[in-house]
């Protein structure tokens, strides 16, 4: 049932495209079924809203762009000029702004694709109107179906959160288990970065779904999102760890808890997951048992090869500090199933 509105959604968009495409006499009709395919991409809108004013301009910008790329085939020089600016100015803003890569790659698309069909003023001007229709049909249906958040969209968002949590964790801790970090820092740097921003990216989306949830659990998923926003600090602060020792081999003292740890870390937050979608939950004890290993290991090994040994205390402290917002979110996930 959750998917039906998505797939509805994607469905009607495609077909209206299409439809519009093969009825419309025009030699540059087909711009609005590519742009409307190119917008699905860019909106990613699954069941989640987006804010669609800041839609619409980016696929303004996309429509006029298209349109000169294939209006300057006439002036090799000039429309090469003008995609090397576009591109370059458009990627260092991707690096820049990872949020908005999707829209970079969508943009530099088209203008290449458009590079690649020349055309004269006023089917340069039909390319324009038919890439912005396409967005415009995109936005508008979107809005349609989307635009009212319901509780059951908040919970699938605050799953997603946390099952980005969970791939967060694993990539902090396969630093700490790996024994080729210092040969490979750039890789696994990279995979932190990448799972850090995808975990930004949909709490982004709570946040903007949430200011449009008008209900009386409004409360409960606010609490909800107070506690996914505090997952995502401890878990930053667990990252740093890393930073603090400058001796790798030292988690090799404590491989053993901190694969345990690992593991009953990740099962917990899919456990809290899957008690937001399907109201079903198992909550793992290993957890609250590896926090307790790692205690044991850091008083009877680690704190004696340890160049600081109050590093790992901290460390401990920010698992102990996650195991209580993890019960407090058990009992409101459970005050939202019940509402």
């Amino acid at each position: 049932m959750l998917l039906i509105k998505p797939l509805l959604f994607y469905l009607l968009t495609a077909l209206l495209g299409l439809g519009l495409t093969v009825i419309a006499p025009y030699a540059e009709s087909y711009w609005l079924l590519l742009s409307v395919l190119a917008a699905f991409y860019l909106a990613d809108t699954q069941i989640i809203p987006q804010t669609n004013p800041s839609f619409i301009c980016i696929g303004l910008g996309i429509a006029l762009l298209a349109a000169l790329s294939g209006y300057l085939v006439n002036v090799p020089l000039l429309q090469m000029s003008f995609l090397v600016v576009t591109v370059l100015i458009t990627v260092a803003f991707g690096v820049w702004q990872p949020r908005f890569w999707r829209a970079v790659f969508v943009t530099n698309y088209l203008v290449l694709l458009a590079a690649a069909f020349g055309t004269d003023s006023i089917a340069a001007l039909q390319r324009y109107f038919f890439v912005m229709l396409g967005f415009l049909l995109v936005a508008g249906l979107r809005w349609i179906f989307f635009h009212k958040t319901s509780a059951r969209q908040l919970k699938w968002a605050l799953a997603n959160c946390l099952l980005k949590a969970a791939s967060l964790s694993e990539a902090i801790f396969s630093v700490y288990l790996a024994r080729d970090y210092e040969q490979r820092l750039f890789v696994y740097e990279k995979k932190l970065h990448w799972q850090r921003n995808a975990f930004l990216t949909s709490l982004v989306t709570v946040r903007e779904s949430l200011m449009e949830f008008d209900n009386a659990k409004r409360p409960s998923f606010v609490k909800l999102l107070q506690s996914v926003e505090q997952i995502y600090e401890i878990l930053l602060a667990i990252g740093l760890l890393v930073y603090r020792v400058s001796d790798h081999s030292t988690f090799e003292v404590a491989n053993k808890e901190l694969l345990a740890l690992n593991e009953g870390l990740k099962a917990y937050l899919l456990a809290l997951a899957a008690q937001l979608q399907r109201g079903q939950l198992a909550a793992p004890t290993t957890f609250t048992d590896s926090i307790q290993e790692l205690q044991d290991i850091n008083h009877d090994a680690l704190q004696v090869v340890a160049p600081d040994p109050m590093v790992f205390i901290l460390f401990i402290q920010d698992f102990m500090a996650l195991n209580e917002i993890f019960a407090q979110m058990v009992e409101v996930i459970d005050e939202v199933q019940r509402a």
